[in-house]
């Protein structure tokens, strides 16, 4: 039986060259059409019927990163269907949640990049979750909830993989006659993703004062205290918090978070850059992962300068995410850069109300 449907997903995806490209499929028991509308970001009130070659027509005119995120509904037995060709927001946890609240959920996500997906919710909670290139590497509530199903799975495949194992959950097989039907087609706008990540609210690195202050009230009159905190924080991480350039560029940032405004050294850019480049070389003829972490950290401090506030508290998270070592002060960085993006996002709403 396994050798038959993964067959049929093999050459289902085959016939299908766009969606197997890139697309998510998210399989819900327990909810109605609404409430997995909902759950999606979409408003019920707001539907139309229109095929999957009827959706790539109303799409067809939009510039390709203008293209609105759509979902397509369908009802097979006692669960639904949602379909979102080269989409992914049925694979996010924010979604899965409300799609699962009366029962279950599975989806089924990748791209062209490779980037993928499998999760099982189950009322409202994450059970699995997992890369599909990498099974064996599960984590959710319960992540052996799945490994009866999983046996006989090796995921060489790893979409059709990831279909068969859906089909197993569900009960529905996705077919040429499931694709060529006619949907319930709904524009999304995309829920808020969690300040937290689900799984890890009660770890105590999120106990800090600041963390906890910023999580209450992510503004973005905020921004210069969370780029003078991730800075510190990845200075402290890497060690090169007593470095005269770390020094003087986390004290510029200190001032900022203060309100004052200090006088930058035009030449301090430029000297971190340099630092780092000689960190960089450090790193390839020592073979030291410490000495490229510190790269990085340099770097982080010479754009965390940077005159835009939204972009210099931006460019200190994203370097944390290759600086930083420590399990907890990842996760600092994590949440604090999605209160930026929190805040700029609201702020961009407040600004459109107007």
């Amino acid at each position: 039986m396994t050798d038959d449907t993964l067959a049929h997903y093999g050459q289902f995806l085959d016939r299908h060259q766009g969606f197997a490209q890139a697309a998510c499929v998210t399989y819900a028991q327990g909810v109605d059409e609404d409430a997995f509308i909902r759950a999606f970001g979409g408003d019920p009130a707001d539907t139309a019927s229109r095929s999957l070659r009827e959706l790539d027509a109303e799409l067809a005119p939009y510039h390709y990163n203008q293209i609105p995120c759509a979902l397509l509904v369908t009802r097979v037995g006692d669960w639904l269907v949602g379909i979102e060709e080269n989409g992914f927001q049925g694979s996010r946890p924010e979604v899965l949640r409300g799609a699962s609240a009366g029962g279950a959920a599975v989806s089924v996500y990748w791209n062209v990049n490779g980037t993928n997906r499998f999760a099982y919710h189950v009322a409202g909670r994450r059970a699995v979750g997992f890369d599909m290139y990498h099974p064996e590497e599960r984590w959710g509530g319960d992540p052996d909830a799945l490994l009866d199903d999983m046996a006989d799975l090796t995921f060489d495949a790893p979409w059709a993989s990831g279909l068969v194992l859906a089909e197993r959950v569900s009960g529905v097989r996705l077919d040429d006659a499931t694709l060529a039907g006619v949907f319930r087609r709904v524009f999304l706008t995309p829920v808020p993703e969690d300040l937290v990540p689900e799984g890890v609210e009660d770890r105590a690195a999120l106990d800090d004062p600041f963390v906890r202050s910023v999580l209450a009230e992510p503004t973005v009159e905020r921004l210069p205290e969370i780029t003078r905190f991730l800075a510190h924080l990845v200075a402290r991480d890497t060690g090169v918090q007593e470095d005269p350039l770390a020094r003087a560029a986390l004290a510029v940032l200190d001032a900022r978070a203060h309100g004052r405004t200090v006088a930058v050294d035009g030449l301090l850019a430029q000297r971190l850059t340099t630092r780092a480049d000689d960190l960089l070389a450090e790193s390839r003829r020592e073979r030291d992962r410490n000495a490229f972490r510190r790269m990085h950290a340099m770097l982080g401090l010479r754009d965390a300068l940077h005159d835009d506030l939204a972009e210099a508290a931006f460019r200190i998270y994203w370097s944390g995410g290759y600086a930083l070592g420590d399990a907890d002060a990842s996760l600092v960085n994590s949440v604090l850069g999605r209160c930026r993006d929190r805040a700029l996002r609201d702020a961009a709403k407040r600004g459109a109300g107007r």
